[in-house]
């Protein structure tokens, strides 16, 4: 399996669609935006989901995620009293997908955080 200094390459495929979703527990995306964005394009299957836990991102700077390029973020959580934590779900860009409010109003910071 290829690997680079923070991810290893772990996608998951989901047989229904045929489609590949990647969860990564990223610790703090801000200065790995990069890295991710190669080993997506590196990744020997075509991620169509991508899941990343631990973003560390609030509100205020959420479109830090905008930088993955061929992705749109469809549900987002941050905290917006404490450091840390955070999921997400992004997309790729020829994938329909909504965003469903009723999950996320079951998230509670540091307790349940789900997007």
């Amino acid at each position: 399996q290829k690997s680079t200094r923070f991810f290893r390459n772990v996608a998951a495929e989901v047989p229904k669609h045929k489609s590949w979703l990647m969860h990564i527990n990223i610790r703090s995306i801000t200065h790995k935006i990069d890295e991710l964005q190669v080993h997506i394009n590196d990744t020997n299957k075509k991620i169509d989901i991508l899941c990343l836990s631990e973003h560390w991102l609030a509100n205020y700077n959420k479109q830090i995620l905008n930088r993955i390029s061929g992705f749109q973020v469809k549900s987002f959580f941050g905290r917006a009293e404490k450091n840390k934590g955070g999921v997400c779900i992004a997309v790729r860009d020829q994938v329909k997908a909504e965003k469903r409010d009723d999950v996320l109003r079951l998230a509670v910071e540091r307790e349940f955080e789900c997007a």
